[in-house]
């Protein structure tokens, strides 16, 4: 029985030629819904966080509410959710391979080229900040809480950022806060761009679209933040998020 059960498995796999070979009439399913969906609410997490910094002067710590903290590893979240659905999308990752290539041979088309490049960046970028965003005293603290052994490993995932801020230097907290905005803007209208090829459907082929997309990303980016966040925040620390008046200084 159990050698039955094998067979059926292997053959269950599709052969070589249903993964690599290039189909180009297989329509797009809910799936690839959902990969737009995450990353503009990927992107408007990343713009609230970067309104946020901008806010408090690219201070490390002082002044931040501590839910301040969840916005970079929500925003990981997502990102890695649209990135599997994406993938269960396509399949083939001929596909993949195929529009990237093909796309250089016109610079000005196929936007596809610059998100399988642009959007890894805001993924790393988002990780690296979720930590950043964490005091260097308190990052050392957790770190300690683990084996010596896995230190170096520890170090690696953070990208040691238990050894520098950037907020020290407010001139590279500028640029990685405007490559954060970058990063924001440019996940919703990848998707906008895209769908904006199909030039038979009314709105899509409108620069309303690009509009629509990037307003609806700042609305999910919220949402969830408000919805995520303080349920996070209580699970981890035990204790519920206290609003607080914000003074002008």
């Amino acid at each position: 029985m159990s050698e039955l059960l094998s067979l059926d498995a292997i053959w269950a796999i599709p052969p070589m030629n249903e993964l690599f070979n290039v189909a180009h009439d297989r329509p797009f399913s809910l799936l690839f819904a959902n990969y737009s969906w995450f990353l503009g609410m990927a992107g408007g997490l990343a713009l609230l966080w970067a309104a946020y910094t901008i806010s408090f002067e690219g201070s490390a710590n002082e002044g931040r509410h501590p839910v301040y903290k969840l916005a970079m590893p929500l925003a990981v979240a997502t990102i890695v959710a649209g990135f599997l659905n994406v993938l269960a999308e396509v399949r083939q990752p001929s596909r993949l391979i195929y529009g990237y290539i093909q796309g250089w041979y016109n610079w000005d088309t196929a936007i596809i080229k610059y998100g399988i490049i642009i959007l890894p960046l805001f993924l790393m970028t988002c990780w690296w900040l979720s930590f950043q965003s964490i005091s260097r005293e308190r990052l050392e603290r957790g770190i300690a809480l683990f084996p010596k052994r896995l230190t170096p490993l520890l170090d690696f995932m953070t990208l040691w950022s238990r050894r520098y801020s950037i907020f020290d230097h407010p001139w590279l907290s500028r640029v990685v806060v405007g490559l954060v905005i970058f990063f924001g803007f440019f996940a919703p209208l990848y998707s906008a761009v895209f769908l904006m090829y199909e030039h038979g459907i009314p709105v899509w082929n409108s620069p309303a679209q690009a509009l629509i997309f990037i307003a609806t990303a700042l609305a999910k980016g919220a949402a969830i933040f408000m919805v995520f966040a303080p349920a996070v925040y209580l699970l981890g620390t035990g204790k519920r998020i206290e609003l607080r008046e914000r003074r002008p200084r």
